[in-house]
């Protein structure tokens, strides 16, 4: 089994490595796939201080809500301002 720690979270960067490079590049050189990175892990600190959301690094379910976060921050909500 997959923990949420460090290790849960480089399982989470294998499984999802191609989604988190697409975020990369769909912001346009203002975030490397590192910087991408780093903020999934930020985000879902995030999530689970402010919204009580649980990290489940391995769950499928919870991969698609972070990207889908990670993805609203760095690319939509950078194109609005």
């Amino acid at each position: 089994m997959v923990s949420n720690d460090d290790s849960g979270f480089n399982y989470f960067v294998r499984e999802r490595q191609s989604d988190l490079k697409r975020i990369a590049r769909r912001t346009r050189g203002e975030y490397q796939f590192d910087d991408v990175k780093s903020e999934a892990w930020i985000m879902a600190q995030e999530m689970y201080t402010t919204k009580n959301i649980s990290i489940k690094f391995s769950d499928p379910e919870y991969q698609e809500f972070l990207l889908a976060y990670v993805y609203q921050a760095l690319v939509r909500y950078t194109e609005t301002q």
